[in-house]
């Protein structure tokens, strides 16, 4: 059975794809040619990001693994709540859930927990120019962090469906 990939993405000189409902990742160090690999269990897996020299991967509960190459994983557990999204800014994990809760991390095994400026279902965080960006699947609601600790609600324009994805990208 194929699994159907929740996430890719690039660090360590590996791109890496998580399957949704699977135990499935795949890598790849040239984008052409992808090996299979095994995560450590079965379970829906939403994100994964590279950062303090390591990939880490959420799932939408606590159970999370980590791996430096891809290929051997390592179970981790976040704190006790439904986490929709999962970023990085290269030292630093946060995790939002799908409620007003984050939580934050140097290296993927312990977490603190943090308070998000609103309840809403947070889809995606990502980082660039200094500042983390969570876009929830509201039509409007964002919020921002310099530090991954501290959070502003953002108000964004409205737009039928929501935002379901945000990402940085230098000049």
């Amino acid at each position: 059975t194929n699994p159907i990939t929740s996430d890719m993405r690039y660090g360590n000189n590996i791109f890496i794809l998580v399957g949704y409902n699977s135990t499935t990742a795949i890598t790849s160090t040239d984008g052409i040619t992808w090996v299979l690999k095994t995560l450590p269990s079965s379970n829906t897996w939403r994100q994964v990001v590279y950062g303090s020299g390591i990939f880490l991967a959420t799932t939408q509960g606590t159970a999370a693994a980590s791996s430096t190459d891809g290929t051997t994983w390592t179970v981790r557990t976040l704190p006790n709540q439904t986490w929709q999204s999962l970023g990085s800014n290269g030292t630093l994990f946060v995790a939002a859930s799908n409620a007003n809760a984050a939580a934050s991390s140097t290296d993927g095994t312990t977490w603190t927990t943090r308070i998000m400026p609103a309840s809403a279902v947070w889809e995606y965080i990502s980082y660039g120019g200094g500042l983390f960006v969570a876009t929830s699947a509201s039509a409007t609601t964002a919020a921002t962090s310099t530090d991954g600790i501290t959070w502003n609600l953002r108000t964004l324009p409205s737009a039928t469906g929501g935002y379901f994805g945000s990402a940085y990208g230098d000049r």
